[in-house]
């Protein structure tokens, strides 16, 4: 979880999701949390991350199970105070 400068480079952050540039045996699909996120899975299922953005902070939580990346993303969403 990081706090950066401004929208533009919270935004840029998440460049490579949003292109669904990420490396090979990954797949990525937009997922609705915070002002921006995306949901990737690695191969079928082995490996969940969550890359999420809320005003000028961004974060990235991965685990083995889905539910628990999830439950994590929101307590990041949860905590970030609306600017």
């Amino acid at each position: 979880m990081y706090s950066v400068e401004n929208i533009g480079d919270a935004t840029a952050w998440l460049k490579p999701w949003r292109d669904k540039q990420v490396a090979e045996g990954w797949k990525v699909s937009a997922f609705q949390i915070g002002d921006e996120g995306y949901l990737s899975t690695y191969k079928n299922g082995e490996r969940f991350e969550i890359s999420l953005r809320k005003g000028t902070v961004v974060a990235r939580t991965a685990a083995g199970y889905l539910d628990k990346v999830k439950e994590f993303a929101e307590c990041v969403i949860d905590s970030v105070s609306p600017k």
